[in-house]
């Protein structure tokens, strides 16, 4: 029995602990470990992604993946391997080698059952190992590249199977899942899903911009229409903005005639980037970093903010005369808010 350990004993026997509260300290006081240097970790990781890539030299010099079955058997084999392998490890190196395994026999799995079946069976298999090993593999790093996966094949099953139109119901489907994790954050910490939070957060926000990336980009470049009618994701993207402020005005106890104020330029602010929901969604994603103080999020809010608002600025059939105009417009209206505001705060002070 460790040190730690033996002292949370010893204060629960004397009276000075609840005995429900020894797992919180014991957590709270593991994080205090000195961790290792980023160096070490690095090297470490590429040790142990270079002993893999060797495995699968010996896996493919000795013919044991030669054909579509082998290739399925040895992906299933690896991949549940890694599994139970990464809830008995803890330290660097099989942590980053077991991830590796894992992803190597999911590629292995899926490219087997792609041999053996049609591209639809096997876009649909990556969907539910990817979800499965969302909860059985105990990784954060795991777990983010199994969301990212996950969204990624259902896109792919989307594509192939010519269902344009589903495409917004992934990506709303997205969305609502990171409002729900950013403005529920802490009670999701405190639940039995607490492993699962931080990397099906960040997974869903970088695979949403993924997603509605084909919306800022020009239609000529892809030959076909990836995300058509973009104005259906921005008008459910605006709704959950809206929300998301009336919540947060609620919550500070803002005056009902301010909110209406602020709830109208938002309004506005959607109606007017009707044909962008990229530049809606990055607002969403900012004001929910802002609310959580997480600047990770905040950072990925203005970077996809800024691709999005100067895809939609470029893509815009106007001329430079026409779109100087709107942006001063633009800033106009954001003043004029601004004046809104101010006087609705001298009101509500009198």
């Amino acid at each position: 029995m460790s040190s730690v350990a033996e002292v949370l004993v010893a204060l629960v026997a004397e009276g000075r602990m609840p005995a429900e509260q020894v797992d919180r300290a014991a957590e709270l006081l593991s994080g205090l470990e000195e961790p290792s240097p980023w160096y070490v970790k690095v090297l470490i990781g590429a040790g142990a992604w270079l002993a893999t890539a060797m495995l699968l030299l010996f896996f493919f010099a000795t013919k044991i993946v030669s054909s579509e079955q082998a290739a399925a058997g040895v992906g299933v084999f690896l991949t549940i391997g890694a599994v139970l392998l990464r809830w008995w490890v803890h330290s660097e190196f099989p942590r980053q080698m077991l991830l590796a395994l894992s992803l190597t026999g999911q590629v292995l799995l899926v490219g087997g059952v792609y041999g053996m079946a049609d591209g639809d069976v096997a876009v649909a298999t990556a969907v539910v190992l990817e979800l499965v090993l969302i909860l059985a593999f105990p990784d954060v790093a795991h777990r983010f590249i199994s969301v990212l996966l996950a969204v990624l094949a259902l896109r792919l099953l989307i594509y192939v199977g010519h269902m344009s139109p589903a495409v917004h119901v992934l990506a709303v489907g997205l969305a609502l899942v990171v409002t729900w994790l950013g403005l529920a954050y802490q009670s999701c910490r405190r639940g039995p899903l607490r492993p699962l939070c931080a990397p099906v957060l960040y997974g869903c926000v970088v695979a949403l911009i993924g997603v509605l990336a084909p919306s800022a980009l020009d239609r000529a470049l892809f030959r076909v229409d990836l995300y058509p009618t973009p104005a259906i994701s921005t008008v459910a993207f605006g709704l959950m903005l809206l929300g998301v402020v009336l919540v947060m005005l609620r919550r500070n106890g803002v005056a009902a005639g301010r909110s209406a104020t602020v709830l109208g330029g938002l309004a506005a602010f959607v109606a007017a980037a009707l044909q962008a929901p990229g530049v809606v969604l990055a607002v969403l994603l900012m004001l929910i970093g802002f609310e959580r103080g997480d600047r990770v999020l905040q950072g990925l809010a203005v970077l996809a903010l800024a691709v999005f608002l100067s895809a939609y600025y470029y893509a815009l059939d106007l001329s430079l005369l026409t779109k100087s105009i709107s942006l001063a417009a633009g800033g106009l209206v954001l003043l004029g808010l601004r004046w809104l505001n101010r006087i609705g705060e001298e009101g509500a002070d009198a």
